[in-house]
C-alpha cells in the first residue's frame, strides 16, 4: 500500500501546494491565492442574505414568544387569586439578572471583536 501524505511546505505558503508519496514529490499543484480576494463579494453575499433570513427567523419566533407569554399572563391574574404569597427575599429582579447578563455579553463580544481587528493586523505579511 502506498502512503499518499499531503505536505504543506514553504512553497504552499507562496501558492504551491505539494502531494509527496513516501516522501518523494511525485505531484505539484499550483494554488494562486492572489487571483482573487479569499472573500470577495462572491462569498460574502450569499453569507449576508443567509444571515438576513437566520434573523429574520429569530425576530419572527421571538415575536411568537412575546404573543404567547402576553396571553400567559393576562390570563394569569385570575389563576393567581388562589396562590398564597412568597416570603419577602433580597434576590435580584428578572430585569437586573438581564441588565447584569447582557452587560457582560457586550463586553465579550467588543473584547472578541477588538481581539479579531488585532489578530487580522498581526496576520498581515509585510
Amino acid at each position: 500500500m502506498v502512503n499518499h501524505t499531503l505536505r504543506l511546505t514553504n512553497h504552499a505558503m507562496r501558492g504551491r501546494l505539494s502531494i509527496s508519496t513516501n516522501n518523494t514529490y511525485q505531484q505539484s499543484i499550483v494554488v494562486n491565492p492572489r487571483e482573487e480576494p479569499a472573500m470577495s463579494t462572491t462569498y460574502l453575499t450569499p453569507a449576508v442574505e443567509a444571515a438576513d433570513q437566520v434573523f429574520e427567523a429569530v425576530v419572527k419566533a421571538q415575536d411568537a414568544t412575546i404573543d404567547a407569554v402576553s396571553t400567559f399572563t393576562a390570563n394569569l391574574p385570575e389563576a393567581a387569586k388562589n396562590v398564597p404569597a412568597l416570603p419577602e427575599t433580597d434576590l435580584p429582579t428578572a430585569q437586573e439578572i438581564a441588565s447584569t447578563y447582557f452587560a457582560f455579553a457586550e463586553k465579550i463580544l467588543s473584547n472578541q471583536k477588538a481581539f479579531v481587528e488585532k489578530f487580522l493586523a498581526a496576520a498581515v505579511v509585510s
